[in-house]
Protein backbone atom coordinates (compact mmCIF):
# COMPACT_ATOMS: atom_id res chain seq x y z
CA UNK A 1 0.00 0.00 0.00
CA UNK A 2 1.40 3.30 -0.97
CA UNK A 3 1.80 6.15 1.43
CA UNK A 4 -1.00 8.70 1.73
CA UNK A 5 -1.38 12.02 3.43
CA UNK A 6 -4.17 12.67 5.99
CA UNK A 7 -7.42 12.50 4.07
CA UNK A 8 -5.76 11.06 0.99
CA UNK A 9 -6.38 7.73 -0.71
CA UNK A 10 -3.94 4.81 -1.05
CA UNK A 11 -1.47 5.48 -3.81
CA UNK A 12 -0.64 8.97 -2.65
CA UNK A 13 -3.71 10.95 -3.84
CA UNK A 14 -3.48 14.37 -2.22
CA UNK A 15 -5.58 15.03 0.85
CA UNK A 16 -5.03 18.10 2.97
CA UNK A 17 -2.71 19.38 0.26
CA UNK A 18 -5.88 20.13 -1.70
CA UNK A 19 -7.01 22.59 0.97
CA UNK A 20 -5.84 26.16 0.57
CA UNK A 21 -5.48 28.95 3.12
CA UNK A 22 -8.74 29.95 4.78
CA UNK A 23 -10.65 26.81 3.77
CA UNK A 24 -12.33 24.36 6.14
CA UNK A 25 -11.72 20.61 5.62
CA UNK A 26 -14.77 18.48 4.79
CA UNK A 27 -14.69 14.78 3.94
CA UNK A 28 -16.15 13.89 0.57
CA UNK A 29 -17.41 10.30 0.36
CA UNK A 30 -17.55 10.44 -3.41
CA UNK A 31 -13.89 11.42 -3.61
CA UNK A 32 -12.86 9.43 -0.54
CA UNK A 33 -10.81 12.32 0.75
CA UNK A 34 -11.00 15.65 2.53
CA UNK A 35 -11.73 18.69 0.40
CA UNK A 36 -11.76 22.36 1.28
CA UNK A 37 -14.73 24.69 1.53
CA UNK A 38 -14.20 28.41 1.66
CA UNK A 39 -16.70 30.39 3.78
CA UNK A 40 -17.63 33.84 2.54
CA UNK A 41 -17.32 36.92 4.73
CA UNK A 42 -19.85 36.79 7.58
CA UNK A 43 -20.96 33.23 6.77
CA UNK A 44 -21.58 30.81 9.65
CA UNK A 45 -20.50 27.18 9.34
CA UNK A 46 -22.54 24.44 11.01
CA UNK A 47 -22.69 20.65 10.91
CA UNK A 48 -25.70 19.14 9.13
CA UNK A 49 -26.14 15.41 8.44
CA UNK A 50 -22.47 14.80 9.08
CA UNK A 51 -21.17 17.53 6.78
CA UNK A 52 -20.22 21.16 7.12
CA UNK A 53 -22.74 23.61 5.68
CA UNK A 54 -22.55 27.37 5.27
CA UNK A 55 -25.33 29.71 6.39
CA UNK A 56 -25.27 32.81 4.16
CA UNK A 57 -25.05 36.26 5.70
CA UNK A 58 -28.39 37.53 6.99
CA UNK A 59 -29.78 41.04 6.64
CA UNK A 60 -29.04 43.89 9.01
CA UNK A 61 -30.72 43.53 12.41
CA UNK A 62 -31.50 39.80 12.15
CA UNK A 63 -30.70 37.23 14.85
CA UNK A 64 -29.55 33.62 14.61
CA UNK A 65 -32.37 31.25 15.61
CA UNK A 66 -31.99 27.66 16.76
CA UNK A 67 -34.44 25.24 15.14
CA UNK A 68 -34.07 22.22 17.46
CA UNK A 69 -32.83 19.35 15.30
CA UNK A 70 -33.09 21.35 12.06
CA UNK A 71 -30.56 23.72 10.59
CA UNK A 72 -30.19 27.17 12.19
CA UNK A 73 -31.63 30.15 10.34
CA UNK A 74 -31.65 33.93 10.44
CA UNK A 75 -34.81 35.53 11.80
CA UNK A 76 -36.20 39.00 12.47
CA UNK A 77 -36.69 39.94 16.09
CA UNK A 78 -40.39 40.41 16.89
CA UNK A 79 -39.99 43.88 18.42
CA UNK A 80 -37.16 46.03 17.14
CA UNK A 81 -35.80 49.42 18.20
CA UNK A 82 -35.93 51.71 15.14
CA UNK A 83 -34.63 55.10 16.21
CA UNK A 84 -34.64 57.95 18.70
CA UNK A 85 -34.10 61.69 18.70
CA UNK A 86 -33.60 64.27 21.44
CA UNK A 87 -34.12 68.00 21.65
CA UNK A 88 -33.47 70.86 24.07
CA UNK A 89 -35.07 73.65 22.01
CA UNK A 90 -37.34 74.17 19.01
CA UNK A 91 -40.90 72.98 18.58
CA UNK A 92 -40.63 69.72 16.61
CA UNK A 93 -38.64 66.50 16.77
CA UNK A 94 -38.48 63.71 14.16
CA UNK A 95 -37.38 60.10 13.78
CA UNK A 96 -36.95 59.46 10.06
CA UNK A 97 -35.60 56.78 7.71
CA UNK A 98 -37.92 54.16 9.23
CA UNK A 99 -37.38 50.90 7.30
CA UNK A 100 -40.27 49.22 5.55
CA UNK A 101 -41.82 45.99 6.79
CA UNK A 102 -43.01 47.06 10.24
CA UNK A 103 -46.76 46.39 10.49
CA UNK A 104 -47.03 48.11 13.88
CA UNK A 105 -45.17 51.19 15.07
CA UNK A 106 -44.92 52.22 18.71
CA UNK A 107 -44.02 55.79 19.63
CA UNK A 108 -43.03 57.29 22.97
CA UNK A 109 -42.47 61.00 23.54
CA UNK A 110 -40.98 62.22 26.82
CA UNK A 111 -41.58 65.92 26.57
CA UNK A 112 -40.03 68.74 28.55
CA UNK A 113 -41.38 72.18 27.72
CA UNK A 114 -40.17 75.61 28.69
CA UNK A 115 -42.39 77.92 30.74
CA UNK A 116 -43.19 80.37 27.94
CA UNK A 117 -46.31 80.52 25.85
CA UNK A 118 -49.89 79.45 26.38
CA UNK A 119 -51.15 75.88 26.41
CA UNK A 120 -50.63 73.97 23.20
CA UNK A 121 -51.60 70.62 21.71
CA UNK A 122 -48.96 67.92 21.53
CA UNK A 123 -49.08 66.90 17.87
CA UNK A 124 -48.22 63.80 15.86
CA UNK A 125 -47.47 64.05 12.12
CA UNK A 126 -46.61 61.11 9.86
CA UNK A 127 -44.39 61.31 6.76
CA UNK A 128 -44.39 65.13 7.05
CA UNK A 129 -48.05 65.19 5.97
CA UNK A 130 -49.68 68.33 7.35
CA UNK A 131 -52.68 68.18 5.02
CA UNK A 132 -56.26 67.70 6.21
CA UNK A 133 -55.79 63.93 6.45
CA UNK A 134 -56.23 63.07 10.13
CA UNK A 135 -59.55 62.10 11.74
CA UNK A 136 -59.96 61.39 15.44
CA UNK A 137 -62.13 61.36 18.54
CA UNK A 138 -60.75 62.06 22.02
CA UNK A 139 -61.66 62.25 25.66
CA UNK A 140 -59.60 64.22 28.16
CA UNK A 141 -59.51 64.97 31.87
CA UNK A 142 -58.31 68.41 32.81
CA UNK A 143 -57.90 68.56 36.61
CA UNK A 144 -61.13 66.63 37.10
CA UNK A 145 -63.12 68.22 34.27
CA UNK A 146 -63.88 65.65 31.59
CA UNK A 147 -64.60 66.61 27.99
CA UNK A 148 -64.30 65.20 24.53
CA UNK A 149 -64.71 65.97 20.86
CA UNK A 150 -64.31 64.62 17.35
CA UNK A 151 -62.03 66.22 14.77
CA UNK A 152 -62.27 65.58 11.04
CA UNK A 153 -59.86 66.61 8.28
CA UNK A 154 -57.29 67.81 10.82
CA UNK A 155 -53.71 68.74 9.94
CA UNK A 156 -52.21 66.55 12.69
CA UNK A 157 -53.11 63.81 15.16
CA UNK A 158 -53.37 64.54 18.88
CA UNK A 159 -50.76 63.04 21.20
CA UNK A 160 -51.77 65.13 24.21
CA UNK A 161 -54.13 67.87 25.35
CA UNK A 162 -53.74 71.59 25.21
CA UNK A 163 -52.77 72.74 28.69
CA UNK A 164 -50.79 75.32 30.59
CA UNK A 165 -47.96 72.80 30.77
CA UNK A 166 -47.52 70.05 28.17
CA UNK A 167 -44.45 68.54 29.82
CA UNK A 168 -45.22 64.86 30.26
CA UNK A 169 -45.22 61.41 28.64
CA UNK A 170 -47.10 60.52 25.46
CA UNK A 171 -47.46 57.27 23.53
CA UNK A 172 -48.93 56.09 20.23
CA UNK A 173 -49.63 52.73 18.62
CA UNK A 174 -49.99 52.88 14.83
CA UNK A 175 -51.12 50.27 12.31
CA UNK A 176 -48.65 50.48 9.44
CA UNK A 177 -49.46 48.67 6.19
CA UNK A 178 -49.03 50.58 2.94
CA UNK A 179 -52.39 49.78 1.34
CA UNK A 180 -54.47 50.29 4.49
CA UNK A 181 -55.61 53.34 6.44
CA UNK A 182 -53.27 53.92 9.37
CA UNK A 183 -55.31 53.44 12.55
CA UNK A 184 -53.86 55.22 15.59
CA UNK A 185 -54.41 55.17 19.34
CA UNK A 186 -52.62 57.70 21.54
CA UNK A 187 -52.41 58.34 25.28
CA UNK A 188 -50.76 61.22 27.08
CA UNK A 189 -50.59 62.99 30.38
CA UNK A 190 -48.91 65.80 32.28
CA UNK A 191 -48.87 67.23 35.79
CA UNK A 192 -47.56 70.53 37.11
CA UNK A 193 -48.32 72.87 40.00
CA UNK A 194 -51.37 70.93 41.13
CA UNK A 195 -52.93 70.73 37.67
CA UNK A 196 -53.12 67.40 35.82
CA UNK A 197 -54.07 66.64 32.25
CA UNK A 198 -54.53 63.41 30.36
CA UNK A 199 -56.04 62.34 27.06
CA UNK A 200 -56.92 59.21 25.12
CA UNK A 201 -57.44 59.59 21.40
CA UNK A 202 -58.35 57.17 18.60
CA UNK A 203 -58.56 57.72 14.88
CA UNK A 204 -56.66 57.44 11.65
CA UNK A 205 -54.29 58.89 9.12
CA UNK A 206 -56.02 58.68 5.74
CA UNK A 207 -53.12 57.33 3.73
CA UNK A 208 -53.45 54.09 1.75
CA UNK A 209 -50.40 54.49 -0.49
CA UNK A 210 -47.33 54.44 1.75
CA UNK A 211 -45.78 52.86 4.80
CA UNK A 212 -44.68 55.27 7.50
CA UNK A 213 -41.09 56.42 7.06
CA UNK A 214 -41.02 59.40 9.45
CA UNK A 215 -42.67 60.29 12.77
CA UNK A 216 -42.73 63.90 14.00
CA UNK A 217 -43.91 65.20 17.37
CA UNK A 218 -44.41 68.93 17.93
CA UNK A 219 -46.02 71.57 20.12
CA UNK A 220 -47.85 74.68 18.98
CA UNK A 221 -46.52 77.12 21.58
CA UNK A 222 -43.46 77.54 23.73
CA UNK A 223 -40.43 75.35 23.02
CA UNK A 224 -38.84 72.08 23.97
CA UNK A 225 -36.51 71.98 26.95
CA UNK A 226 -33.59 69.68 27.73
CA UNK A 227 -34.66 66.08 28.28
CA UNK A 228 -37.16 65.88 25.41
CA UNK A 229 -36.86 62.52 23.67
CA UNK A 230 -38.78 60.76 20.89
CA UNK A 231 -38.43 56.97 20.53
CA UNK A 232 -39.83 54.67 17.81
CA UNK A 233 -39.82 50.89 17.74
CA UNK A 234 -41.71 48.44 15.57
CA UNK A 235 -43.21 44.97 15.19
CA UNK A 236 -42.80 43.14 11.87
CA UNK A 237 -45.28 40.32 12.42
Amino acid sequence: MGASSFGGTPGGTAGLADITDGQIPRFSSSLSKFVGIAPTSGQILFASLGAWQGLPVGTSGQFLKSNASSDPAWTDVAVNFIGAASASSGTSITVSSIPTGYKTLNVALFLERDATGAGADVKLVLNSDTGANYNMSYIQNSSGTVSGASLAANAYFLLGPSSSSTSGAYTAVIHNEASLIKHIVTNGGAYKSGASFNMTCGGQWNNTANEITAVTASIGAGAFAAGTRLIVWGVRG
